[in-house]
């Protein structure tokens, strides 16, 4: 399945923050990526100031911000390589996956337990 161009922009922005939070740390990482201006744009009133995890502040906490439809799941599955790749640096990171409703934590179930399915193929 191809992405369409705001999610291979986004993916990218992944994992350059990754990248960099490994020199810089998350905040230093949120911040340089937040400043730009293009970025600016795109974050508009999301862009606010980096708050880690009490009691993770080392740890990566990013929220990816897509609108109803553009594919989320998706992105979710490519972001688990890219964590993966540029963080973890394990072949099989453990995930938690989190859903607002039980109807689609069956569907994605089922979709990634089918290997020719895209979010399976993604991972």
């Amino acid at each position: 399945m191809k992405l369409k161009q705001y999610q291979t922009v986004t993916l990218s922005v992944l994992r350059r923050f990754f990248e960099e939070a490994r020199v810089a740390g998350p905040k230093g990482a949120y911040e340089a990526i937040t400043r730009e201006p293009n970025q600016a744009k795109r974050l508009g009133r999301y862009g606010g100031t980096y708050t880690p995890l009490a009691e993770l502040p080392a740890v990566p906490y990013v929220c990816l911000r897509l609108p109803t439809g553009g594919g989320k799941t998706i992105l979710g599955a490519h972001s688990i390589g890219i964590a993966r790749d540029t963080w973890v640096e394990k072949d099989y990171p453990m995930v938690l996956w989190l859903v607002p409703s039980n109807t689609i934590r069956l569907q994605t179930a089922e979709a990634l337990k089918n290997a020719r399915h895209p979010y399976r193929q993604a991972l």
